[in-house]
């Protein structure tokens, strides 16, 4: 065992931090899940820090005892002018989970288990949103 010298660092140093970066091309079988028509663009969201990247690749650093949770959904194409991607409930840990149904034909409809803030991305700001039948406020971030 190594005796620890008078030229350790104190206690109040800056802590050690690992820095890397996450990308949707890191989601296991996601090329194969989302079907031929999609661009490789991808919303994602950050657990922690309650940031929405807008670049492929996102870049991270954390420090010692710290962790971030990354929700990536693809963005669907709907028309022209219309990109949508699903995000889940943004409180839970497994946000994506959440969503049990996601179709789109004249309206977007998603059917998701449980209840809270729902986040999702979107090219234009939606006409309407309800929640149970029930118009509810639409904040954009």
């Amino acid at each position: 065992m190594k005796e620890a010298s008078d030229s350790s660092p104190s206690s109040t140093s800056t802590a050690a931090q690992i820095t890397g970066h996450v990308s949707p091309l890191d989601v296991e079988f996601l090329e194969e899940i989302v079907g031929e028509t999609w661009n490789g663009d991808c919303a994602a969201y950050a657990f922690n820090s309650g940031k929405v990247p807008k670049n492929k690749t996102i870049q991270v650093s954390l420090g010692v005892l710290e962790c971030e949770i990354f929700t990536i959904s693809p963005i669907k194409e709907i028309d022209e002018k219309l990109h949508f991607a699903p995000l889940g409930l943004i409180d839970m840990y497994n946000s994506g989970g959440a969503i049990e149904e996601f179709s789109f034909k004249e309206t977007i409809t998603i059917k998701a288990r449980g209840s809270g803030p729902f986040g999702a991305y979107s090219s234009k700001k939606p006409s309407s949103f309800k929640s149970n039948e029930n118009m509810r406020t639409f904040i954009r971030i």
